[in-house]
C-alpha cells in the first residue's frame, strides 16, 4: 500500500466495523504486548475492538477467553505432546519455536458465527487455530506478522537463513543441520494447499519484514502494508537516571550496560552469546551489566552482573531503561524490535546488529548504533562509541520515535486500513 495513504488523517472516518484480535495469549511474549498496544490504540480512536485468546484468565473486560480452564489444560497437553513429537522426528541444530497448527480448535466456527466484521490475527502458534481452519473463515482477515511463521515451515524465525521460503520446500533444497522427517516441508505444504485462495490483508511490522514476505513463495503476490508497533508516550518516557539507580540499588558512579530478552539463555536468536563475546573486546575501564528476562541466574565471567529476572512491572522496566547508559539488542533477527523502541522512549540509546526490522527504529549514530552482522568486535565498538557520544542526560532521542510510533499514529494507520477493506 502506498505510504501516501497514511500521511494525512484530515479525512479520517470513524470505523463502524467490529474488530476481533486473535492470539494464543495476551500476556506471553512481545507479540502479545504489541497486540495489546494495537488494541488500545484503536480503542482510543473509538473503534469497537475486542481480544480473544486461547490461554489466559478472564480478568480483562476488553477480552474473551475461547477455551475453558479444562480445555486449556487439554490444549496445553497436546501442544506439549506435539513439541515432543516434532523434536523426535526432526532433529535440528537450529533451536527456535515451532508450530505445526494441525489440531482443529473450533475457532473458525466461532468467528464465522460472531458479529465481528474483521478478524485480526496476531501470534497464532501453539495450535491456536489449525492451518486448514483458517481457510474456512468467512470474515475479512487482517494479519499482523509479529514473526516469520506464516512464510516458513514450522519455524517462527529463519535462524538457519534457509531460502526454502522463497523457492518452496522440497527435498532438494533441505539444508544441512536438519535430520529426520521434514516437518518444515510438511507444515509449509499445508499452508500452500489451504491458503492459496484466501484474501489475507497482510501487515508487516517493518520494512525488512515486508521484503521477506515479498520474496516468499506463499505471499509474494499479496499487497503488504507496513505498520510498526505502537508505544504509549504517556507511559514510556524517561525517569530520573540517578533516582532510578538509587531505587534499584545500582551504582551511580559507573557505566551500566543493559541487556534483556525473554528466555535469552535458551533462545539463540536473542544473541546473548554474541553479547558476552563482544564484552571481551570492549575497551571501557569501568562498567557493569544489567540483565532482565531470564528466570535462570545469569553470570558473566569477571564482570559484575545485576540480575532482575523476568519482569512484568512496567514501572520497573522503565526504571531499568532509564538508569542504563546503553541498551544492547544483539538479536540475530528482529522483525521489529519492541524493546529498542521502549529503551529509546526512555532516552536510552540502543546498539544492535543492522539488517532486520530494528533498522526502522535505530538511526545510526543518532539514537544508537547499528553494528555489522554479526561482528562481536563492531558490537563492542558500538557500545563504547554510544557510551562516549550518546549517553548524555540532556540528549533527547524519543521525539522522533514518538512521531513514527505513537499510539495515535499507529492507531490511525490501522483505522485507515480497516476503512479501506
Amino acid at each position: 500500500m502506498d505510504d501516501r495513504f497514511f500521511k494525512s488523517n484530515d479525512h479520517l472516518k470513524a470505523c463502524n466495523k467490529k474488530v476481533l484480535h486473535v492470539a494464543y495469549s495476551r500476556d506471553i511474549g512481545g507479540a502479545s504486548i504489541a497486540m495489546q498496544r494495537i488494541h488500545d490504540s484503536l480503542v482510543n480512536l473509538n473503534v469497537s475492538s475486542k481480544i480473544l485468546t486461547i490461554i489466559g484468565d478472564r480478568n480483562f473486560t476488553d477480552s474473551m477467553l475461547f477455551k475453558t480452564r479444562l480445555s486449556q489444560k487439554v490444549h496445553n497437553f497436546f501442544v506439549r505432546l506435539l513439541g515432543v513429537v516434532i523434536r523426535a522426528v526432526q532433529k535440528t541444530n537450529y533451536k527456535t519455536t515451532r508450530s505445526i497448527n494441525i489440531i482443529p480448535s473450533g475457532l473458525a466456527k466461532f468467528i464465522n458465527n460472531s458479529d465481528f466484521d474483521i478478524v485480526h490475527f496476531h501470534w497464532i502458534g501453539n495450535e491456536t487455530i489449525s492451518i486448514k481452519e483458517i481457510s474456512s473463515i468467512k470474515k475479512t482477515i487482517v494479519w499482523t506478522m509479529h514473526d516469520l511463521w506464516a512464510v516458513l515451515g514450522a519455524e517462527h524465525n529463519n535462524i538457519s537463513n534457509s531460502i526454502r521460503y522463497k523457492d518452496g520446500y522440497n527435498r532438494h533444497n533441505k539444508i544441512s543441520g536438519y535430520f529426520g522427517v521434514d516437518i518444515e516441508q510438511f507444515t509449509w505444504y499445508r499452508k500452500k494447499k489451504y491458503w492459496q485462495n484466501i484474501n489475507f490483508n497482510i501487515v508487516a511490522v517493518s520494512n525488512w519484514e515486508k521484503s521477506v514476505f515479498q520474496q516468499s513463495f506463499l505471499f509474494r503476490k499479496f499487497k503488504i502494508t507496513v505498520i510498526g508497533n505502537p508505544i504509549d508516550k504517556n507511559i514510556w518516557y524517561p525517569a530520573d537516571k540517578d533516582k532510578s539507580r538509587t531505587s534499584l540499588s545500582l551504582p551511580t558512579d559507573t557505566k551500566l550496560i543493559l541487556y534483556g530478552a525473554n528466555h535469552f539463555l535458551i533462545d539463540p536468536i536473542k544473541g546473548f552469546e554474541l553479547f558476552k563475546s563482544s564484552l571481551q573486546y570492549l575497551k571501557l575501564k569501568d562498567f557493569q551489566i544489567i540483565c532482565f528476562g531470564s528466570t535462570v541466574p545469569v553470570e558473566i565471567e569477571d564482570l559484575k552482573v545485576h540480575n532482575f529476572g523476568k519482569i512484568n512491572d512496567v514501572n520497573l522496566l522503565i526504571a531499568l531503561y532509564s538508569c542504563a547508559d546503553v541498551y544492547v539488542l544483539p538479536s540475530l533477527q528482529e522483525t521489529f524490535g519492541q524493546t529498542a523502541l521502549e529503551a529509546i522512549s526512555c532516552n536510552t540509546p540502543v546498539v544492535a546488529f543492522k539488517g532486520s526490522g530494528i533498522d526502522d527504529i535505530i538511526d545510526h549514530k543518532i539514537n544508537g548504533y547499528l553494528a555489522t552482522p554479526y561482528s562481536c568486535d563492531d558490537l563492542a565498538k558500538g557500545i563504547a562509541w554510544t557510551i562516549d557520544n550518546l549517553s548524555k542526560e540532556k540528549k533527547i532521542y524519543n521525539e522522533e520515535v514518538y512521531k513514527k510510533f505513537s499510539m495515535d499514529v499507529i492507531g490511525t494507520k490501522y483505522l485507515n486500513l480497516y476503512n479501506s477493506l
